[in-house]
C-alpha cells in the first residue's frame, strides 16, 4: 500500500517519507484505505516491480491524506517517548517562562467573498511556528499545540510536544515547553484565555493534559481504571470537558463503541456513559456542560463501501441520548469529518459524498462500482451528480497540464460536503460547496455565529511552491447565511517558498475563531518543518 504514495510529484516526497516512516503510518493509512475507494483503486493499478505515476485525481487524493497523516499523527496516542512513572494522582509540572520567536514575515491576500457583510484582509504570515492544532478562547489570544523532532530528516523521532502561543492573530507567538513524555491523542481545546486542555498519553499511561496559566505550567491527570485514552475532546468551559473514549479499535485503526465521558472539576471527576448501542461516535462537539452532539457511523456497515452515518443529541450530560438522522450517503470519515455547533441547535458537519470518478482509463470500463449503485438520498443524490459534472469538467479543463498520467480503473471517488442542522444534531440538511472548488477536501471548520462559518482543506488547483508543481492548492471557505451558501477564498504562494523540506502550501489544516470578526489558520506542513504559514483574518469594525 505505501509504494503508490512515492509516486507523488517531487514537491511531495519529503512529506510521504515523513508519513510513511511514522511508527503509526499503517494503522492511520490501513482506516484510509478502507474508507476511500479511490487511494485503493489508485494501490491497485500501480505494478510493484515498475511503478507508475498516480492520476490527478489520486495524486491530489493521497497528497490530502499524506497531509492529514502529517497533521493527525501525533494526535494518536501510540508513540512511546521513553519510559516512565506510574501517575496514581495528578501530577503538576514546573512553572516555565515562554521564548519569544521572531516576528513571522507576511504577504497579503484579500478575500474573494461575494458577500458584502464580509470585508476585510487574510494575512498570510510565512513563518509562523510548526503545524498543529489551533484553538482560540479570546479575541487575539489562540494556543496551538505542536511536535518537535530531532531532524527534518524522514523518519526523525519525535522529541517533545510544545504550546506556542499569539495574543495578536498570529503576528508574533512564543513557545513553551510540555511536559517530556507526553503524546497528544486529541487536538487542543481551549476555554478562557488561560485555559487549555487535550487528551493524550504520558509514558504511555493514558492522561488529561490541563493548563490553568496558559501553558507555564501543566497538570498531568490519569483516566480512571478502565478507560482508554480519550479520542476527542470539547470543553464548552473552564474546567469542564466532555470527552469520547473507544472501548477498542477496529481492523482499520477507527475507534468503536465509544462512550461519553464528563469530566468537570479540571479534570478531578470523571462520569462514563454510554451513548447509541451499535453505533461508533468519531466526532463531538458540546455547546454547554449538558448540550452535547455526536455523530459516528453503525457498526453494522462498518466495511460497507459508505457505511451509514449516525447522530445522537443529549441535552443533560450525557444521561440521556436521542438518536437523530443523517442523509443516506453521507458518509462521516473520522479525520474528514469535522462538527462544529455555534449554539445548542445550530450546527454544521462536514462529510464525504460519492461522485462518478472523471478520469477513468479511455476504452475501459470502471471497475469497482458504477455511482448508481450507492444507496443515496435525494438530497445527496443531487449533490453527487452536481460535484460529478464538476469534477469532469476540471478534468477537461486541466488535461495535459503535467503530461501524461496514468489513468483509474476506478468508477467512484469522494468529494467534502456540508451538512447543516437547527434542531441540536436531530435532523441533518446536506450542502453542496461552491462550483469553482474543484475536488474539494476539508478538515478544518470554525463557526463563530450561527449563521457564520469557515472551513479549510484544499482543492484540485494546480500550483507551483517552489521549482516543483503540486496538483493541489490551499483553500478556505466562507458563509454567512448559516451553510446554504459558500464562497472561496484563495492565497498566492509566496515566491520565496522553499521546496518540500520547509514549507508546503497544498492544505490549509486547523481553523479557529473567536468571533465573527477574528479568524486563525494554519498551513499543512512536511513533518519537522520548523516553520508554516499562518493565516489571520481581522474585519475592521465598521
Amino acid at each position: 500500500m505505501k509504494a503508490f504514495l512515492y509516486q507523488l510529484d517531487p514537491v511531495d516526497e519529503w512529506a510521504v517519507e515523513a508519513a510513511v516512516t511514522n511508527p503509526v503510518f499503517d494503522e492511520l493509512f490501513g482506516a484510509i484505505i478502507d474508507e476511500e475507494p479511490e487511494a485503493s483503486e489508485a494501490a491497485a493499478v500501480l505494478q510493484p516491480s515498475k511503478p507508475s505515476p498516480l492520476n490527478r485525481r489520486h495524486r491530489k487524493s493521497v497528497v490530502t491524506v499524506v497531509a492529514v497523516l502529517i497533521l493527525i499523527g501525533a494526535l494518536v496516542g501510540v508513540r512511546a517517548i521513553g519510559d516512565g512513572p506510574v501517575l496514581t494522582h495528578p501530577i503538576t509540572t514546573d512553572w516555565h517562562q515562554a521564548q519569544t520567536l521572531g516576528s513571522a514575515g507576511s504577504s497579503h491576500g484579500t478575500w474573494q467573498l461575494v458577500d458584502a457583510v464580509l470585508s476585510g484582509t487574510w494575512q498570510q504570515n510565512e513563518d509562523g511556528p510548526p503545524s498543529g492544532y489551533l484553538s482560540c478562547a479570546t479575541a487575539g489570544s489562540c494556543y496551538l499545540m505542536a511536535g518537535k523532532y530531532s531532524s527534518a530528516a524522514a523518519g526523525a523521532p519525535l522529541l517533545s510536544e510544545s504550546l506556542y502561543t499569539t495574543i495578536d492573530q498570529g503576528a508574533n507567538w512564543a513557545v513553551l515547553p510540555m511536559p517530556n513524555g507526553f503524546a497528544p491523542s486529541t487536538a487542543l481545546s481551549c476555554s478562557g484565555a488561560k485555559w487549555c486542555a487535550a487528551g493524550g498519553t504520558y509514558h504511555g499511561q493514558s492522561v488529561l493534559l490541563t493548563t490553568t496559566d496558559g501553558g507555564h505550567s501543566f497538570t498531568l491527570t490519569p483516566l480512571p481504571s478502565g478507560l482508554r485514552k480519550i479520542d476527542v475532546l470539547s470543553c464548552p468551559s473552564v474546567g469542564a470537558c466532555d470527552a469520547l473514549v473507544a472501548s477498542s479499535t477496529g481492523r482499520n485503526g477507527s475507534p468503536v463503541d465509544a462512550s461519553f465521558v464528563s469530566i468537570t472539576r479540571g479534570g478531578q471527576a470523571f462520569v462514563d456513559h454510554p451513548i447509541l448501542h451499535g453505533d461508533s461516535m468519531v466526532a463531538l462537539a458540546c455547546t454547554s456542560s449538558v448540550h452535547c452532539t455526536v455523530v459516528g457511523r453503525t457498526n453494522r456497515t462498518q466495511n460497507s463501501l459508505l457505511p451509514s452515518g449516525v447522530t445522537a443529541v443529549t441535552s443533560n450530560g450525557g444521561s440521556t441520548w436521542t438518536a437523530g438522522s443523517i442523509p443516506t450517503g453521507f458518509g462521516i470519515r473520522g479525520m474528514f469529518s469535522p462538527l462544529v455547533c455555534s449554539n445548542a441547535t445550530h450546527c454544521v458537519l462536514g462529510g464525504m459524498i460519492p461522485i462518478r470518478n472523471a478520469e477513468t482509463c479511455p476504452g475501459l470500463a470502471p471497475a469497482g462500482p458504477s455511482l448508481a449503485s450507492f444507496s443515496m438520498s435525494p438530497s445527496v443524490r443531487a449533490i453527487s451528480n452536481t460535484e460529478s459534472r464538476i469534477a469532469a469538467n476540471w478534468a477537461k479543463n486541466t488535461q495535459g497540464f503535467h503530461g501524461a498520467m496514468s489513468c483509474s480503473t476506478g468508477a467512484v471517488s469522494e468529494v467534502s460536503a456540508f451538512a447543516t442542522t437547527t434542531d441540536g444534531g436531530l435532523n441533518w440538511t446536506p450542502k453542496s460547496l461552491p462550483s469553482d472548488v474543484p475536488n474539494p477536501q476539508i478538515t478544518g471548520l470554525a463557526c463563530p455565529s450561527a449563521t457564520e462559518c469557515w472551513a479549510s482543506g484544499s482543492e484540485s488547483v494546480p500550483q507551483k511552491i517552489g521549482k516543483g508543481i503540486d496538483f493541489g492548492s490551499s483553500v478556505l471557505l466562507g458563509t454567512t447565511d448559516g451553510g446554504a451558501n459558500w464562497s472561496k477564498v484563495t492565497f498566492q504562494v509566496p515566491p520565496s517558498a522553499p521546496n518540500p523540506q520547509g514549507q508546503s502550501y497544498q492544505a490549509i489544516g486547523s481553523i479557529s475563531c473567536t468571533s465573527s470578526s477574528l479568524c486563525l489558520a494554519e498551513g499543512v506542513t512536511a513533518q519537522g518543518a520548523g516553520v508554516s504559514p499562518t493565516y489571520s483574518l481581522a474585519i475592521p469594525k465598521s
